[in-house]
């Protein structure tokens, strides 16, 4: 995996999730369709589970793979993305808890998590090696298969804001 082009990703998805929020209104952050989260809850949702796979990719692991992907990028893109209308239930500790109450608050949180995660890749705080963790419906993955995942789980998560946005209308 090339750190420097992944960095970049990071930060062209970042700006991609502020330019989507600067345009949101109140009746989109409040309109929650019906069985779904709301837009201020997937957000939290988002922060919850950036939060804990950062950490994980900074743990050690017993278990070791011979390839540096086991799934990758392109299979986690079509799993979580391309194929989002399959709704995955999220386990309740990613679950948002109405923490989060306006898209400020969020993006203070986002964006220090992904400059510390870009710290922690371009330092080699954070190794990108052949550790495996197992994630609860993908099975195990290696730190490259983490990070395509939290890239695509954060996109996933954007298109369905912008489902949200053009259902509500402006």
């Amino acid at each position: 995996m090339n750190i420097l082009h992944y960095v970049a990703g990071l930060q062209e998805q970042t700006g991609q999730l502020h330019t989507l929020l600067t345009g949101l209104t109140t009746k989109h952050l409040e309109c929650k369709p019906e069985g779904k989260w709301s837009i201020l809850e997937i957000l939290e949702h988002i922060l919850i589970t950036e939060r804990v796979v950062c950490s994980l990719l900074a743990k050690p692991s017993e278990e070791q793979s011979e390839k540096a992907e086991l799934h990758g990028a392109e299979k986690l893109e079509r799993l979580m993305v391309s194929l989002r209308e399959r709704a995955v239930k999220a386990p309740e500790t990613l679950a948002p808890k109405g923490l989060i109450k306006n898209c400020v608050e969020f993006e203070l949180n986002f964006v220090e998590l992904r400059n510390t995660l870009e710290v922690n890749l371009l330092t080699g705080k954070i190794m990108v090696d052949n550790r495996i963790h197992k994630h609860p419906l993908i099975g195990a993955m290696t730190i490259s298969d983490w990070l395509a995942f939290l890239r695509y789980h954060t996109q996933r998560h954007i298109e369905q804001i912008n489902d949200i946005v053009s259902k509500t209308g402006t």
